[in-house]
């Protein structure tokens, strides 16, 4: 009897040091992570930055744990405002910390106003479909002699492919042939759908996503080379022939894409957009992802472009942010996992959870074209709307 009291006071005993040793252990925890949290607010002073973004990043910046994430680790709340951005190029900036768009051309202009500029994330452009649409254009397709851009006319061949069981790719000289020969949808096997082949996308002029696909357009149209400045001028009535067969436009990526999923196919075939912009909606939408899956088609454009998305810090408070996003790895996940945004050094080739394969999204990024320069672009631009 003695020896089972013995043993019961040992084993108290023992519980009762461990009980006291975790106690410490989690109290000193406590008072490091107080203390590391003094020394950050006496290091960082509280800041809210505000500054102006591309629409395709609202919900980046909308994400509670980016949100958390900015305020504990780096004393930052952030203020953002939607803007084109193309639009941005004549923003005042004014009081702001920073601007973030998806143009270098945008970063180039405020270079010499900015305390640093840098390339933040990546976005392949591409084309936002219907499965109807894409797999019509899977068959081989007869295009009008009047309507070759490079293409050849001469024999039938699809406008899309698919690349093994990956993602599907849109054939840019056969497409554009199609619309500027405006080839009915009818004669695709589509006659449930008006008029002609056509795209939609943001005004070249505010957007980002309109001014690079105009830029492949330009590029296309001139047998895949890119055009200068004399080259770009024989151009210019093609373009506007292009652009008056689209009607409004939007001036935002985030906008177009968020009409194309409420409108459906009958209103808007396919428009351009961003790629991370599928990506974040399926994450964002889980119980639609099986809809995704059978109804929207990703096509890449052979060739594509990337949407770059510096950020210009005008601030200190601008430059912390900055700092953040492109050194904090949480951060980084965050923007690939949840918003699709590419990013780090080997962001044209990626690993895709089966989630984003089975939507159609593309591992690597393997045919891309540089745009025309910003002046032949700003000449026909300013051509085509009469600016």
């Amino acid at each position: 009897m003695k020896v089972q009291q013995l043993a019961g006071v040992a084993l108290f005993a023992v519980v009762a040091i461990g009980l006291v040793s975790w106690s410490l252990l989690t109290t000193k925890r406590e008072q490091n992570q107080q203390q590391e949290k003094v020394e950050l607010e006496q290091k960082l002073p509280f800041l809210q930055v505000t500054g102006k973004i591309g629409g395709e990043k609202v919900g980046f910046l909308s994400d509670l744990e980016v949100i958390r994430i900015l305020r504990e680790r780096y004393r930052l709340e952030v203020k953002a405002q939607k803007s084109g951005s193309l639009a941005m190029m004549h923003t005042s900036i004014e009081g702001l910390d920073f601007l973030w768009p998806a143009s270098r051309g945008s970063a180039e202009l405020f270079r010499g106003q900015a305390l640093k500029v840098e390339d933040v994330m990546n976005s392949p452009i591409v084309v936002f479909s219907w499965r109807a649409v894409a797999e019509a254009f899977a068959k081989p397709v007869s295009l009008p002699s009047s309507g070759v851009s490079g293409a050849g006319a001469e024999q039938a061949k699809p406008i899309v492919e698919k690349i093994g069981d990956s993602h599907l790719v849109l054939d840019m000289p056969r497409f554009v042939a199609a619309m500027e020969a405006k080839l009915p949808w009818k004669q695709v096997g589509l006659p449930e759908l008006f008029g002609s082949v056509k795209v939609k996308l943001t005004s070249p002029a505010e957007s980002n996503s309109g001014y690079a696909f105009t830029g492949l357009l330009m590029n296309t149209m001139n047998g895949g080379e890119i055009p200068d400045a004399a080259a770009a001028m024989l151009l210019t009535p093609r373009v506007e022939r292009f652009y008056r067969a689209m009607g409004r436009l939007e001036d935002s990526s985030g906008t177009l894409f968020k009409v194309y999923l409420s409108q459906g196919l009958g209103a808007h075939p396919m428009v351009v957009a961003y790629e991370n912009q599928l990506i974040e909606f399926s994450q964002e939408n889980p119980q639609l992802v099986d809809t995704v899956r059978s109804q929207i088609a990703v096509l890449y454009p052979r060739p594509t472009t990337w949407a770059s998305h510096p950020m210009i810090a005008l601030s200190e408070g601008g430059k912390r942010l900055l700092e953040a996003l492109t050194t904090d790895p949480d951060l980084k996940k965050i923007a690939w996992e949840r918003h699709g945004f590419r990013v780090g050094l080997m962001s044209n080739n990626v690993s895709l959870p089966p989630s984003l394969k089975e939507i159609g999204i593309a591992p690597a990024i393997q045919s891309v074209q540089e745009m025309p320069t910003t002046v032949v672009m700003e000449q026909v631009l300013q051509a085509v709307s009469g600016r």
